[in-house]
């Protein structure tokens, strides 16, 4: 009965509390070894959302892209300017070793280079449907293993990771992020669920656009 709205970033910050997933306590590090974020939400009744990018020392990125999203001013926020928001506004800061999860300080220590689809972590979404019409979605995530300090991928950019708009649907993605930006293939699945109606019809059709 609550908020679309609610709902995706409640799933999500679960998700993010979790350490078996590639997001929140169990990011994977950079090639610094440090913890690095991106998040995005979005509300579809509106188009109101808020992200923030390579975020280090929050708990619950998602928490502060509502954040953004509420306070109305900007859409991304990232780095150090994410991070003196989330100050700002009363957000306490995480201890950096609070993020690091012991299978994912393991694995930089001994440099293992596995390949994606072998592991079992991911990047964390959802998307929810209200019973007032009004649809939402929200993505989190470490990012790549090793990836650079500074990096930030589609999960905190609008209309590739993330999309919603409640005449249309909604959409959080997962996979190659630097592919996923140069389709921006959440705002894309859509264009495909409105011609077919079909939301597994739109999600093939997007897989094989990013294939090709």
């Amino acid at each position: 009965g609550g908020p679309a709205l609610d709902a995706v970033e409640a799933a999500v910050r679960a998700l993010e509390d979790h350490p078996r997933f590639n997001a929140g306590r169990g990011s994977v590090l950079t090639s610094d070894g440090t913890v690095e974020m991106d998040a995005s939400i979005m509300d579809g009744h509106r188009l109101e959302c808020g992200a923030v990018g390579a975020v280090p020392r929050v708990a619950n990125p998602i928490a502060l892209a509502r954040r953004v999203l509420e306070d109305g001013r900007h859409v991304l926020l990232v780095g150090e300017g994410a991070l003196g928001f989330a100050r700002a506004i009363g957000m306490s800061d995480c201890p950096p070793e609070a993020l690091l999860s012991d299978r994912q300080r393991r694995r930089w220590e001994a440099g293992a280079r596995r390949a994606v689809e072998a592991e079992a972590e991911g990047t964390v979404g959802a998307v929810a449907l209200d019973r007032r019409g009004t649809v939402a979605a929200a993505t989190s995530t470490g990012g790549v293993w090793a990836k650079r300090p500074g990096r930030v991928g589609d999960s905190a950019l609008i209309g590739c990771g993330t999309y919603a708009n409640s005449s249309l649907g909604a959409v959080s993605c997962t996979g190659d992020g630097e592919a996923i930006i140069r389709v921006v293939l959440a705002r894309r699945t859509l264009d495909y669920l409105k011609d077919a109606g079909d939301p597994r019809y739109a999600a093939q059709v997007a897989m094989e656009l990013l294939g090709e």
